[in-house]
């Protein structure tokens, strides 16, 4: 009885912070704050974007939302003010049709719903990879936590997408291919999703993934017009490149990769790629090698996680949230092939890169990727790797792992 009491938590916890953020909802709705008098720290976050993502869509004002980044900054200007800093908005069409619901609520307000309802998909997603925690496990996860919370940024919800789909796609493969499809408006922590599904057979996921992605690109061009697209690819998408290779200030602290690691000591961007290369063709080859070294799916999905924040150059730490996950939600206690010290230690260091790359960048230590490739040679070597749910490798492939 107390174990299925233990194993229903997340979903209360799920439940309540749902809960908590309607409340807080309705009392700011009531309140009534207007924009100009929060206070700046509150007006500067990532999470306006989300909100004009969500009033400029509802509102039919697409061409503002995907076109010319100035025009964009413009329409922020008229809300936030005229000495409001430099925001951008960064994600293909189909991003839009999920803040949709945020065209209707106020700042504030849209504010709760946002963090309330992305972290209650969060803690459920915890439940599908870990449905026991372990106290160490939350204090693991409380740099991810934190940091998310702070910036207001969406690492709630694409850990939720990510972290859903590779603990679901052995046993709910078509809610698996469904969280995978949402995933495309940020491609690129997908990047070598295709290929891991393809080795595992997982055609049924493949499948749902596809129709689901098709679903909503074709959703966003009969919301806002095929024009929306070609405005991305014109406009948005290369302002992204330039972002990545030019922005200065605590940015590049922020990018856990080879090249942002290049870029905060001060190398520019042509430099930095070839910094960043070696690394993004380490992380492939380790990945192709892990996919037959390791046969527990959930060790095989820490791989991949790892291996696509060293091959994408533009990741930064928001984005962790998924390996960190995955690295602070290892067995204590219940499982016979635990990892060992190397690969512990190397968890550990992984589960607070999101609140820990900033300060080394800034320290002039930009450190994540060497340990990220510290933490796969640890997974790889480790005895048995490790197990998350007990769940075996997958169906279609005998198991090759030592037994510890």
């Amino acid at each position: 009885m107390l174990q299925r009491q233990i194993s229903r938590a997340p979903r209360y916890l799920a439940i309540g912070i749902i809960t908590f953020a309607v409340a807080a909802a309705i009392g700011l709705a009531i309140l009534g704050l207007p924009i100009d008098s929060l206070p700046f720290q509150l007006k500067n976050k990532d999470f306006t974007n989300y909100w004009m993502a969500g009033q400029l869509a509802l509102n039919g004002n697409g061409p503002t939302l995907f076109g010319r980044p100035t025009d964009y900054f413009e329409a922020m200007k008229a809300i936030f003010g005229a000495d409001y800093p430099w925001h951008n908005w960064s994600y293909p069409p189909h991003a839009a049709l999920l803040l949709l619901p945020l065209g209707v609520l106020g700042y504030l307000p849209g504010m709760a719903i946002f963090l309330g309802f992305t972290l209650a998909l969060y803690v459920l997603s915890l439940q599908s990879l870990r449905p026991n925690w372990t106290p160490i496990a939350v204090i693991l996860l409380l740099p991810f936590l934190a940091g998310n919370l702070v910036s207001t940024q969406n690492g709630f919800l694409t850990t939720a997408l990510l972290v859903g789909g590779l603990a679901l796609r052995d046993r709910r493969p078509v809610f698996a291919g469904i969280l995978f499809g949402v995933l495309t408006f940020k491609p690129q922590l997908g990047l070598l999703l295709p290929i891991l599904l393809l080795y595992e057979r997982r055609w049924m996921v493949i499948a749902t993934a596809t129709i689901t992605a098709i679903a909503l690109i074709l959703s966003s061009i009969l919301a806002f017009g095929i024009q929306s697209w070609t405005d991305y690819f014109r406009y948005i998408a290369p302002y992204q490149t330039e972002i990545m290779n030019t922005f200065g200030g605590d940015f590049p602290h922020m990018m856990g990769s080879a090249f942002g690691s290049a870029r905060s000591l001060g190398f520019d961007a042509a430099q930095a790629i070839w910094v960043h290369m070696p690394f993004a063709v380490a992380g492939f080859g380790l990945f192709l090698f892990s996919l037959w070294r390791l046969e527990d799916i959930d060790a095989r999905s820490f791989a991949l996680l790892i291996a696509g924040m060293l091959i994408v150059p533009y990741s930064v730490a928001y984005d962790f949230g998924a390996l960190a996950t995955f690295a602070a939600l290892w067995p204590f206690g219940n499982d016979k092939r635990q990892p060992g010290l190397p690969l512990r230690l190397a968890l550990i260091l992984v589960a607070i890169l999101p609140i820990g790359m900033l300060p080394m960048g800034q320290a002039g230590l930009p450190l994540t990727p060497a340990i990220l490739l510290g933490a796969f040679v640890a997974l790889l070597t480790s005895e048995g790797a490790f197990r998350f749910n007990g769940t075996s490798s997958s169906p279609a492939k005998p198991s090759r792992m030592p037994q510890g």
